[in-house]
Protein backbone atom coordinates (compact mmCIF):
# COMPACT_ATOMS: atom_id res chain seq x y z
CA UNK A 1 0.00 0.00 0.00
CA UNK A 2 1.61 3.17 -0.84
CA UNK A 3 1.08 6.60 -0.14
CA UNK A 4 3.24 10.31 -0.43
CA UNK A 5 2.62 10.74 3.55
CA UNK A 6 3.84 9.55 6.00
CA UNK A 7 2.33 10.62 9.77
CA UNK A 8 -1.32 9.79 10.77
CA UNK A 9 -3.15 12.49 9.02
CA UNK A 10 -2.12 15.73 7.46
CA UNK A 11 -4.01 18.45 9.26
CA UNK A 12 -6.15 18.52 12.68
CA UNK A 13 -9.03 21.11 12.49
CA UNK A 14 -11.78 22.30 14.18
CA UNK A 15 -14.94 21.14 13.38
CA UNK A 16 -17.05 24.09 14.65
CA UNK A 17 -14.91 27.36 13.49
CA UNK A 18 -12.55 25.17 11.30
CA UNK A 19 -9.12 26.43 12.69
CA UNK A 20 -6.05 24.09 11.73
CA UNK A 21 -3.14 23.60 13.60
CA UNK A 22 -0.75 25.34 11.62
CA UNK A 23 3.46 25.60 11.33
CA UNK A 24 4.52 29.09 13.12
CA UNK A 25 7.49 29.09 10.95
CA UNK A 26 5.95 27.83 7.77
CA UNK A 27 3.21 28.46 5.57
CA UNK A 28 1.94 24.89 5.72
CA UNK A 29 0.04 22.95 8.43
CA UNK A 30 1.41 20.55 11.74
CA UNK A 31 1.03 16.89 10.49
CA UNK A 32 -0.34 14.84 13.04
CA UNK A 33 1.55 11.93 14.11
CA UNK A 34 0.49 9.61 16.71
CA UNK A 35 3.73 7.12 17.61
CA UNK A 36 4.55 8.84 19.99
CA UNK A 37 1.43 11.17 19.75
CA UNK A 38 2.74 14.80 18.83
CA UNK A 39 2.19 17.59 15.62
CA UNK A 40 4.83 17.85 13.23
CA UNK A 41 6.02 20.24 10.73
CA UNK A 42 7.53 17.97 7.86
CA UNK A 43 9.25 21.54 6.04
CA UNK A 44 11.36 22.42 9.30
CA UNK A 45 10.65 19.86 12.27
CA UNK A 46 9.23 22.22 14.73
CA UNK A 47 7.24 19.95 16.74
CA UNK A 48 3.93 20.44 19.31
CA UNK A 49 1.74 18.77 21.48
CA UNK A 50 -1.59 17.97 20.81
CA UNK A 51 -4.14 19.83 22.28
CA UNK A 52 -7.53 18.84 23.48
CA UNK A 53 -9.67 21.68 22.37
CA UNK A 54 -9.55 24.60 19.69
CA UNK A 55 -7.27 27.37 20.58
CA UNK A 56 -9.36 29.50 18.82
CA UNK A 57 -13.85 28.81 20.34
CA UNK A 58 -12.70 26.13 23.14
CA UNK A 59 -14.27 23.55 21.32
CA UNK A 60 -13.48 20.28 22.04
CA UNK A 61 -14.51 19.05 18.50
CA UNK A 62 -11.08 18.49 16.57
CA UNK A 63 -10.66 16.28 13.64
CA UNK A 64 -8.30 15.03 11.21
CA UNK A 65 -7.92 15.71 7.23
CA UNK A 66 -5.84 13.06 5.23
CA UNK A 67 -4.24 10.24 5.85
CA UNK A 68 -0.98 9.09 6.42
CA UNK A 69 1.13 6.06 6.69
CA UNK A 70 0.28 5.84 10.47
CA UNK A 71 -3.39 5.54 9.39
CA UNK A 72 -3.20 3.28 6.99
CA UNK A 73 -1.43 0.77 8.97
CA UNK A 74 -4.24 1.64 12.32
CA UNK A 75 -7.07 0.80 9.47
CA UNK A 76 -4.80 -2.14 8.31
CA UNK A 77 -4.72 -3.51 11.55
CA UNK A 78 -7.95 -3.07 12.84
CA UNK A 79 -9.61 -4.41 9.37
CA UNK A 80 -7.35 -7.72 10.43
CA UNK A 81 -8.78 -8.37 13.16
CA UNK A 82 -5.80 -6.16 15.38
CA UNK A 83 -4.33 -10.02 16.43
CA UNK A 84 -0.46 -10.12 17.73
CA UNK A 85 0.01 -12.56 14.24
CA UNK A 86 -1.65 -10.12 12.06
CA UNK A 87 0.25 -7.11 13.14
CA UNK A 88 3.31 -8.60 13.21
CA UNK A 89 2.26 -9.09 9.07
CA UNK A 90 1.76 -5.68 8.65
CA UNK A 91 5.08 -3.21 7.61
CA UNK A 92 5.08 0.04 8.31
CA UNK A 93 8.11 1.34 6.03
CA UNK A 94 9.10 5.34 5.93
CA UNK A 95 11.54 7.64 7.45
CA UNK A 96 10.15 7.57 11.24
CA UNK A 97 10.29 4.02 11.39
CA UNK A 98 13.23 3.08 9.29
CA UNK A 99 15.88 5.74 10.87
CA UNK A 100 19.03 3.36 8.99
CA UNK A 101 19.88 0.99 5.58
CA UNK A 102 19.97 -1.99 8.21
CA UNK A 103 16.18 -1.08 9.76
CA UNK A 104 14.90 -1.02 5.95
CA UNK A 105 16.85 -4.03 4.84
CA UNK A 106 15.70 -5.55 8.06
CA UNK A 107 11.73 -4.87 6.99
CA UNK A 108 11.96 -5.31 3.36
CA UNK A 109 14.08 -9.15 3.68
CA UNK A 110 10.58 -10.23 5.28
CA UNK A 111 8.95 -9.46 1.95
CA UNK A 112 11.70 -11.08 -0.12
CA UNK A 113 11.98 -14.21 2.19
CA UNK A 114 8.03 -14.77 1.11
CA UNK A 115 6.33 -14.40 4.16
CA UNK A 116 2.86 -13.59 3.98
CA UNK A 117 2.81 -9.58 4.89
CA UNK A 118 1.81 -6.09 4.02
CA UNK A 119 3.86 -3.44 3.28
CA UNK A 120 2.66 0.29 3.85
CA UNK A 121 5.44 3.18 2.77
CA UNK A 122 6.08 6.37 0.81
CA UNK A 123 8.61 6.59 -1.97
CA UNK A 124 11.15 4.44 -0.17
CA UNK A 125 9.07 2.04 -1.57
CA UNK A 126 8.83 2.98 -4.98
CA UNK A 127 11.45 1.80 -6.65
CA UNK A 128 14.99 -0.49 -6.61
CA UNK A 129 13.10 -3.04 -4.84
CA UNK A 130 12.55 -6.23 -5.83
CA UNK A 131 9.86 -8.77 -4.66
CA UNK A 132 9.18 -12.18 -6.63
CA UNK A 133 6.12 -12.77 -4.57
CA UNK A 134 4.33 -9.69 -4.74
CA UNK A 135 0.85 -9.68 -6.90
CA UNK A 136 -1.18 -6.46 -5.23
CA UNK A 137 -0.03 -3.15 -5.53
CA UNK A 138 -2.41 -0.35 -3.94
CA UNK A 139 -1.87 3.21 -5.15
CA UNK A 140 -3.49 6.04 -2.43
CA UNK A 141 -4.47 8.98 -3.08
CA UNK A 142 -2.96 10.16 -6.35
CA UNK A 143 -4.49 13.43 -6.91
CA UNK A 144 -1.53 15.27 -4.76
CA UNK A 145 0.62 15.17 -7.74
CA UNK A 146 -2.50 15.47 -10.39
CA UNK A 147 -3.08 18.84 -9.02
CA UNK A 148 0.40 20.01 -7.82
CA UNK A 149 1.12 23.93 -8.74
CA UNK A 150 4.23 22.44 -10.53
CA UNK A 151 3.91 22.05 -14.15
CA UNK A 152 5.90 19.15 -14.10
CA UNK A 153 2.86 17.84 -11.26
CA UNK A 154 1.67 15.72 -13.65
CA UNK A 155 4.81 14.37 -15.17
CA UNK A 156 5.95 13.08 -11.60
CA UNK A 157 2.63 11.42 -11.15
CA UNK A 158 2.68 9.41 -14.15
CA UNK A 159 6.28 8.50 -12.97
CA UNK A 160 5.75 7.56 -9.47
CA UNK A 161 2.77 5.11 -10.82
CA UNK A 162 4.60 3.72 -13.05
CA UNK A 163 7.60 2.90 -10.52
CA UNK A 164 5.02 1.57 -7.91
CA UNK A 165 3.12 -0.41 -10.28
CA UNK A 166 6.20 -2.31 -11.53
CA UNK A 167 6.39 -3.34 -7.57
CA UNK A 168 3.83 -6.28 -8.63
CA UNK A 169 4.34 -9.35 -10.58
CA UNK A 170 7.29 -8.88 -11.48
CA UNK A 171 8.11 -12.66 -12.05
CA UNK A 172 5.76 -15.82 -12.67
CA UNK A 173 2.71 -14.46 -11.09
CA UNK A 174 0.55 -11.92 -12.50
CA UNK A 175 0.44 -8.58 -10.74
CA UNK A 176 -2.78 -6.32 -10.05
CA UNK A 177 -2.38 -2.33 -9.20
CA UNK A 178 -5.23 -0.77 -7.60
CA UNK A 179 -5.52 3.55 -7.82
CA UNK A 180 -7.76 5.31 -5.17
CA UNK A 181 -8.25 8.95 -6.63
CA UNK A 182 -10.93 11.52 -6.61
CA UNK A 183 -10.93 12.80 -9.99
CA UNK A 184 -10.64 9.03 -11.53
CA UNK A 185 -12.04 11.01 -14.69
CA UNK A 186 -9.44 12.99 -14.99
CA UNK A 187 -8.08 12.75 -18.86
CA UNK A 188 -4.32 12.51 -17.89
CA UNK A 189 -5.02 9.60 -15.51
CA UNK A 190 -7.47 7.73 -17.67
CA UNK A 191 -4.82 8.14 -20.49
CA UNK A 192 -2.23 6.75 -17.91
CA UNK A 193 -3.96 3.73 -17.22
CA UNK A 194 -5.66 3.33 -20.37
CA UNK A 195 -2.85 3.89 -22.51
CA UNK A 196 0.28 3.42 -21.03
CA UNK A 197 2.94 6.02 -20.12
CA UNK A 198 4.29 6.43 -23.99
CA UNK A 199 0.90 8.19 -24.97
CA UNK A 200 0.37 9.89 -21.52
CA UNK A 201 4.10 11.63 -22.05
CA UNK A 202 3.46 12.28 -25.89
CA UNK A 203 -0.04 14.45 -24.72
CA UNK A 204 2.21 15.91 -21.71
CA UNK A 205 4.78 17.02 -24.57
CA UNK A 206 1.77 18.40 -26.80
CA UNK A 207 0.61 20.43 -23.96
CA UNK A 208 4.23 22.10 -23.26
CA UNK A 209 4.65 22.99 -26.98
CA UNK A 210 1.32 25.03 -26.53
CA UNK A 211 2.31 26.37 -23.45
CA UNK A 212 5.70 27.46 -24.13
CA UNK A 213 7.18 25.12 -21.75
CA UNK A 214 10.34 22.78 -21.10
CA UNK A 215 11.75 21.20 -23.14
CA UNK A 216 10.21 23.38 -26.19
CA UNK A 217 11.20 26.19 -24.44
CA UNK A 218 13.84 27.40 -22.03
CA UNK A 219 13.44 28.40 -18.51
CA UNK A 220 15.53 30.16 -15.61
CA UNK A 221 14.18 30.57 -11.94
CA UNK A 222 15.71 32.72 -9.62
CA UNK A 223 15.01 32.28 -6.03
CA UNK A 224 15.43 34.24 -3.34
CA UNK A 225 14.46 33.92 0.39
CA UNK A 226 14.67 36.11 3.58
CA UNK A 227 13.49 36.70 7.29
CA UNK A 228 12.30 40.08 5.57
CA UNK A 229 10.12 39.90 2.93
CA UNK A 230 11.32 42.79 1.44
CA UNK A 231 14.80 41.97 1.04
CA UNK A 232 14.05 39.09 -0.96
CA UNK A 233 11.54 41.33 -3.31
CA UNK A 234 13.79 44.09 -4.00
CA UNK A 235 16.64 41.49 -5.34
CA UNK A 236 14.47 39.98 -7.21
CA UNK A 237 13.29 43.21 -8.69
CA UNK A 238 16.56 44.44 -9.30
CA UNK A 239 17.82 41.03 -10.87
CA UNK A 240 14.28 41.55 -13.57
CA UNK A 241 15.42 44.88 -14.17
CA UNK A 242 18.48 44.42 -14.84
CA UNK A 243 17.76 41.11 -17.38
CA UNK A 244 14.81 43.24 -19.18
CA UNK A 245 18.05 46.14 -19.88
CA UNK A 246 19.87 44.19 -21.52
CA UNK A 247 17.54 41.59 -23.03
CA UNK A 248 13.80 43.14 -22.92
CA UNK A 249 10.55 41.24 -23.49
CA UNK A 250 9.47 40.33 -26.44
CA UNK A 251 8.06 37.27 -28.25
CA UNK A 252 10.99 35.22 -27.76
CA UNK A 253 11.84 36.25 -23.99
CA UNK A 254 9.01 36.31 -20.94
CA UNK A 255 9.54 37.33 -17.83
CA UNK A 256 7.22 36.62 -14.84
CA UNK A 257 7.82 37.86 -11.49
CA UNK A 258 8.84 38.16 -8.31
CA UNK A 259 6.08 36.35 -7.40
CA UNK A 260 5.69 34.21 -4.31
CA UNK A 261 6.95 30.43 -4.10
CA UNK A 262 4.13 27.82 -3.63
CA UNK A 263 4.91 27.39 -0.24
CA UNK A 264 5.79 31.39 0.10
CA UNK A 265 7.13 30.75 4.33
CA UNK A 266 9.82 27.95 5.43
CA UNK A 267 11.52 27.79 8.57
CA UNK A 268 10.92 31.82 9.17
CA UNK A 269 12.18 32.76 5.46
CA UNK A 270 10.14 34.11 2.87
CA UNK A 271 10.18 32.88 -0.53
CA UNK A 272 10.45 34.49 -3.76
CA UNK A 273 10.70 33.33 -7.46
CA UNK A 274 11.66 34.87 -11.13
CA UNK A 275 10.59 33.11 -13.98
CA UNK A 276 12.51 33.70 -17.41
CA UNK A 277 11.00 31.85 -20.45
CA UNK A 278 13.67 31.93 -23.47
CA UNK A 279 12.71 30.36 -27.14
CA UNK A 280 16.97 30.04 -27.38
CA UNK A 281 18.74 28.47 -24.96
CA UNK A 282 22.05 30.63 -26.29
CA UNK A 283 19.85 33.97 -25.38
CA UNK A 284 18.73 32.97 -22.33
CA UNK A 285 22.75 31.91 -21.26
CA UNK A 286 23.89 35.24 -23.00
CA UNK A 287 21.23 37.20 -20.71
CA UNK A 288 22.49 35.26 -17.48
CA UNK A 289 26.24 35.64 -18.04
CA UNK A 290 25.66 39.31 -18.46
CA UNK A 291 23.46 39.49 -15.06
CA UNK A 292 24.98 37.06 -12.48
CA UNK A 293 28.38 38.63 -12.03
CA UNK A 294 26.34 42.32 -11.43
CA UNK A 295 23.85 40.52 -8.99
CA UNK A 296 26.55 38.73 -7.30
CA UNK A 297 28.14 41.74 -6.63
CA UNK A 298 25.28 44.02 -5.24
CA UNK A 299 24.99 44.39 -1.67
CA UNK A 300 21.06 42.99 -1.00
CA UNK A 301 23.03 39.76 -2.29
CA UNK A 302 24.74 39.60 0.89
CA UNK A 303 22.09 39.90 3.11
CA UNK A 304 19.59 37.54 1.00
CA UNK A 305 19.93 33.84 0.34
CA UNK A 306 19.99 33.40 -3.39
CA UNK A 307 19.97 30.81 -6.30
CA UNK A 308 19.42 30.10 -10.02
CA UNK A 309 17.81 27.14 -11.69
CA UNK A 310 18.45 26.38 -15.37
CA UNK A 311 15.46 24.24 -16.64
CA UNK A 312 14.57 23.75 -13.31
CA UNK A 313 13.11 20.71 -11.88
CA UNK A 314 10.52 22.06 -10.12
CA UNK A 315 9.01 26.30 -9.53
CA UNK A 316 8.14 25.62 -5.76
Amino acid sequence: VFIKRRGYAQSLICHSCGWSAQCFSCDAPMTLHRQPRHLRCHHCDRQSRVIDQCPQCASPELSTQGVGTEQIEDILKATLGNTDENSEHILRVDRDVTTSKQGLEKRLSVAREGTPCILVGTQMLAKGHHFPNLTLVIIVNTDQSLLSPDFRGAEQMGQLLTQVAGRAGREAKQGTVVVQSHRPEHPLLQLLLNKGYHRFARQILNERKHTQLPPYWHMAIFRAESKRAENAITLLKLISQALKNITPPSPNIHYLGPIPAAREKVNDRFRFILQVKCANRTLLHNTLSQVLPMVDQHALSKRTRWSIDIDALETS
